[in-house]
């Protein structure tokens, strides 16, 4: 049972395997309400508290988990270090939750998003104005702009579409005009094609990405919707057909359930193909939680499969996962044997027609040691 996710978008960060705001998030988290909704599937939600996470021994176990993947995955080890490079950023650590989603379109077209929420406003703030020196150069530079005297004009309307570059002669009259000569197509923007505030992430950065969240994307954009928060979004169609994603009735769901108090992780999952010891198995969807409460760690995992004979496989395939825990743990030295043993036993299967359930109830203590284990069984991708 692969628990966590092979690579994560981390901004820009992470598509789509795995959590961001203890209170659900206002209308402000992302796009405004659009017209008309498309026909876009709600497939799958992953979100991470990692400011939680550290509130206990097994949260930090889990926290360190991840990072370290985060950074030894190749498709995010390169972007990780751009990010903090480039852009005043100290990815991941300063990230104190995460929720990466994933939509589609019939065919292929697809619409993903992320959402970071950082552990202060300041970081999001140099990011963001980083971002926007690089993509707008002549945007909010003073020197750019010259005023007219004149008071028969009317004051010149400034936008965020860009000013005038410096050196542009004004034309010999007797009324000069202001004239703001139109950016390149690649710096325009509108607030018909972006979400204000909104940037088109720099080729150079969106080559870093890893390609499950750019998959068919013809537009990707992030945004700054609150002082602590940045938005990446993905997208094969225009923006201005997208609808409000987080009022969408999956996502609004599955972001109730991830803010339950105690909850690390959460995550909605699609079917997947996973290798293990050279067979290929297909794992049903579900959805997926780690919480905390009271020393205690608890794992949930809810399969929804095809028929009974999927079901009935899975069931057989997690019994085996529970004695192969059990069978090893036997073999490990003190206090790892005891804390294995402990999880081993707890682990419960309860299947009903064609949804199987498994249950992982143990001491906060205990969590640990059943990560590390988990990591040596279960192979690499």
């Amino acid at each position: 049972m692969k628990i966590l996710p092979s690579s994560l978008l981390f901004l820009c960060l992470p598509l789509p395997t795995v959590p961001a705001i203890a209170q659900p998030p206002t209308a402000n988290l992302s796009l405004p309400a659009r017209a008309a909704e498309p026909e876009l599937s709600y497939e799958t939600f992953d979100y991470y508290d990692f400011s939680a996470m550290n509130r206990s021994p097994a949260g930090r176990a889990l926290r360190e988990r991840i990072f370290g993947e985060l950074k030894n995955a190749p498709d995010t080890a390169t972007l990780l270090k751009n990010l903090n490079a480039k852009y005043a950023l100290s990815v991941p650590e300063s990230v104190r939750r995460a929720i990466l989603a994933k939509f589609s379109f019939h065919g292929d077209e697809s619409f993903n998003t992320a959402e970071f929420e950082f552990s202060e406003k300041n970081i999001a703030n140099a990011f963001f104005d980083l971002l926007r020196e690089r993509t707008f150069p002549w945007e909010n530079h003073p020197e750019n702009i010259e005023p007219d005297e004149s008071p028969t004009l009317q004051e010149p309307r400034i936008s965020n579409v860009g000013n005038i570059p410096p050196n542009v002669p004004r034309p010999d009259s007797a009324a000069p005009e202001l004239r703001v000569p139109t950016p390149p197509a690649e710096t325009l923007r509108t607030e018909e094609r972006l979400p204000v505030p909104g940037v088109v992430l720099p080729q150079q950065l969106q080559r870093n990405l890893p390609p499950a969240f750019l998959e068919n994307a013809t537009q990707v954009v992030v945004t700054h919707p609150a002082p602590t928060r940045i938005s990446v979004l993905a997208s094969s169609r225009p923006l201005s057909e997208i609808p409000d994603f987080p009022h969408l009735k999956g996502y609004a769901e599955s972001l109730g359930e991830a803010s339950l108090p105690g909850v690390l992780i959460y995550r909605k999952f699609a079917r997947r193909a996973a290798e293990i010891s050279g067979f290929t198995l297909s794992f049903p969807p579900g959805e997926f939680i780690v919480s905390e409460e009271a020393d205690r760690v608890k794992i949930s995992v809810d399969f929804h499969c095809k028929d009974i004979s999927e079901a009935a496989f899975m069931e057989h395939f997690f019994l085996r996962f529970k004695l192969s825990l059990i069978d090893s743990a036997k073999r490990q030295p003190a206090p790892a044997r005891v804390q294995l043993l402990a999880v081993g036993k707890a682990l419960k299967l309860t299947r009903t027609g064609t949804s199987l359930k498994l249950d992982i109830d143990c001491a906060a203590e205990d969590f640990p040691a059943f990560l590390q284990w988990r990591s040596v069984w279960f192979p690499k991708r």
